[in-house]
């Protein structure tokens, strides 16, 4: 991942690929106008060659229709491939063609028709990106025009043309000058204005593309999460509704997980609050099943902290089935938040990264990797203050410990690290890898890797690279590209060592200001591992920002999750 698409070329961001696309189009105009030219030169020579005056404008006419040929030639020549056209070949033609046009209309006539002939020339110079010599060089051809036009007026210096026009009054030919000016000048603004309008068209035009692309990747990640929201039924009586577990008195399902319900509860004595989770009937007669639950709630009971959720306790029901009965959290999950406003600001991001990044501390150092860290996994709590937590230690694994799935793939795939996603051994830097995907997909709007299927989806977090994010959102400062890059790396050494060391550097990068060292560390991976293109990007070479309207707050649910 990085700032080179797969073949080591720099990506741009979407205004910079817009003008790359532009120059495209500006390359394909100037080798057809050099190829008219040319022609028009070589068709002129033979004219001047059969034509009997004689004198010095003859000679300076041959001159100059043999210099611009050759040099519309060389511009064709050049500009036929848009990374040989360059701003070079802009100006040596620009600067030719109007040296050239002065020679023709005192050939011809500084009155004659040739002058506006000389106007076509503007829309195709006019619209160039090289504006820093475009206008110098148009403006010079007008104000020698108009000088020619006064001092022949005035008979300061004699009309030498093919077609003098000794016959009109001074007063038409003011009038002609005045004419003429204003058309080459209004010929020059509509060129700037249809540059402008191309390029607002293009830039809009591949923000519905992006738009639609991260919808899409959006509605396969929604499709994954279907079948478990039908059957949540939260806000519903569940089978256990009313009955005393424990010390809690069961009430609603808030949640449903791959293990188990969740009941929102109330303790009796107390009264406070509580959510209560219960294995499933069809579970419990699995031994695997019942220890991971078993090992949930150990874990949940041992390792505490602001950013872990709170367990009260855990024991058997009195059908003999375990429980958890943990704190109800009121507020909203990450996946809910992400569904209702796609994406969030960056400075959300950091707190978000922030708090988790404490809860992940308090699980590694007590030993335990989470390897199920994303957006369905980390609650908001509402303040004050606002406090993110992580939640479901289902598939969590005490580091070292011989793991209780025997080989099976654990997680969720979109967020999983590549050693996780190949079977292999998992440490802290499997959860910061999580981590980052998390912050890639909160602040771009899609997840890092997708796919149709969960092999696709395997195969890309193992092989593939994601989207450079500043082709998704543009105002992400550079070094947060960065920090995310050491983050996803596929090598666990050159990850960060820890989720605060992670959550500290992007924090940092947030406002531009990550140390040298670990800047230039991503530089590394990002020259071996570049980021990849975006096929809307890669189709026309842009990326650019966009007002986004304010989305709306999505509803608070006091939720307990398995």
């Amino acid at each position: 991942m990085g700032d080179g698409s797969q073949t080591g070329t720099k990506p741009a961001t979407l205004a910079e690929t817009t003008v790359v696309a532009m120059h495209v189009e500006e390359a394909a105009r100037a080798a057809s106008f050099g190829r008219v030219v040319a022609m028009l030169c070589a068709v002129g020579l033979v004219l001047t060659a059969i034509d009997g005056t004689r004198g010095p404008l003859r000679y300076a006419m041959v001159g100059a229709l043999a210099y611009l040929g050759s040099i519309g030639t060389w511009a064709w020549w050049r500009s036929r491939t848009p990374e040989r056209y360059s701003r070079v070949v802009f100006r040596v033609f620009g600067l030719s063609a109007a040296l050239a046009a002065v020679v023709f209309m005192h050939y011809q006539g500084i009155f004659s028709p040739v002058p506006v002939v000389v106007v076509l020339g503007f829309a195709f110079f006019g619209q160039a990106d090289d504006f820093k010599w475009l206008l110098p060089i148009s403006l010079s051809l007008v104000a020698l025009y108009a000088a020619s036009a006064l001092a022949i007026t005035f008979q300061l210096i004699p009309d030498l043309g093919i077609f003098a026009q000794r016959e009109i009054t001074f007063v038409q030919r003011v009038s002609m000058i005045v004419m003429v000016t204003a058309v080459m000048l209004m010929q020059l603004l509509q060129s700037r204005m249809s540059r402008r309008t191309m390029m607002d068209a293009l830039s809009r035009a591949q923000e519905a593309a992006r738009i639609a692309k991260t919808r899409e990747a959006q509605l396969d990640e929604a499709k994954e999460n279907l079948d478990a929201a039908i059957k949540a039924g939260a806000g519903r009586g569940g089978r256990f509704t009313g009955s005393l577990v424990g010390r809690f008195r069961l009430e609603e399902i808030v949640g449903r997980g791959a293990m188990g319900e969740v009941y929102a509860a109330r303790a009796d004595p107390g009264g406070f609050r509580a959510a209560v989770k219960l294995l499933h009937l069809s579970r419990r007669d699995d031994p695997d099943l019942v220890q991971r639950f078993l090992r949930e709630a150990k874990i949940a009971q041992h390792v505490r902290g602001p950013n872990l959720v709170e367990v009260y306790e855990a024991s058997s029901a009195p059908d003999g089935s375990a429980y958890i009965a943990m704190e109800l959290l009121v507020g909203s999950d990450l996946a809910a938040l992400l569904r209702a406003r796609t994406a969030l600001p960056l400075v959300e991001v950091v707190t978000l990264v922030d708090d988790v990044a404490r809860g992940l501390d308090a699980l590694h150092t007590a030993g335990v990797v989470h390897r199920d860290l994303k957006p369905q996994n980390l609650f908001l709590v509402m303040g004050p203050p606002p406090c993110w937590k992580i939640l479901d230690y289902g598939v969590a694994k005490v580091w070292g410990d011989a793991t209780l799935t025997q080989g099976q793939l654990v997680g969720t795939p979109g967020y999983m690290s590549p050693e996780q996603a190949q079977g292999a051994e998992v440490d802290p830097r499997s959860d910061v890898f999580a981590l980052g995907a998390v912050a890639y997909r909160a602040l771009c709007g899609r997840r890092p890797f997708h796919g149709s299927d969960t092999p696709q989806m395997l195969y890309q977090i193992v092989y593939g690279t994601p989207v450079r994010p500043r082709e998704l959102a543009p105002s992400l400062p550079r070094d947060v590209e960065l920090v995310l890059a050491i983050a996803l790396s596929k090598s666990k050494d050159a990850r960060f060592p820890t989720a605060t060391a992670f959550a500290a550097a992007l924090r940092m990068a947030s406002g531009n200001q990550l140390d040298p060292n670990t800047r230039a560390m991503a530089e590394r991976i990002v020259r071996t591992s570049p980021w990849s293109r975006d096929a809307i990007s890669m189709a026309a070479r842009e990326h650019t920002a966009v007002a986004v309207p304010a989305p709306r707050r999505p509803p608070i649910t006091a939720r307990g999750r398995p």
